[in-house]
């Protein structure tokens, strides 16, 4: 990952962002009215959500964020994903979740013969899991590439 930015000694904006997400939405538009009309979260309530994550995430705010996702009318303010995000910049998929149009999920597969890079995201972290094993099932005659997953910390 490269920069992020630190915005005191707990939280980064990615983590910022992504508690207003799980507590408000994640939407462009909610989040735009929650920072202009300056409803702010404690700490304590930032640590809340944020434990309440237990998959990688990555805000528009971040050096890494997929500059394709960027580009696009209504980007999802956080993404919650699996794999390389790298993947979307030579193969991406857009799809609106069945149950809830608001949703949005990622898929990019890369093959490369022997083995085929990847990467979901989501708007929602509770469908990312379902929907990689989905991505695998789909596509049994791949090699999908496995990926060290960092570890999570918990805020206390």
């Amino acid at each position: 990952m490269k920069r992020k930015i630190k915005i005191n000694d707990k939280f980064t904006s990615d983590d910022i962002l992504v508690a207003l997400c799980q507590k408000f939405g994640n939407s462009t538009e909610i989040i735009d009215d929650v920072i202009d009309k300056k409803i702010f979260m404690t700490d304590k309530e930032k640590e809340y959500y944020l434990n309440e994550v237990h998959e990688n995430y990555i805000s528009f705010l971040s050096d890494d964020y997929p500059v394709i996702l960027g580009g696009l009318d209504d980007p999802p303010v956080c993404l919650f994903y699996d794999g390389d995000l790298d993947v979307f910049q030579k193969d991406i998929h857009v799809y609106e979740s069945v149950v809830n149009k608001a949703d949005k999920i990622f898929i990019g597969i890369v093959n490369k013969g022997d083995e085929a890079e990847w990467c979901v995201a989501t708007t929602d972290q509770e469908v990312l899991q379902p929907v990689v094993e989905e991505v695998f099932e789909r596509n049994d005659n791949l090699e999908f590439k496995k990926y060290k997953q960092p570890q999570s910390a918990v805020l206390n």
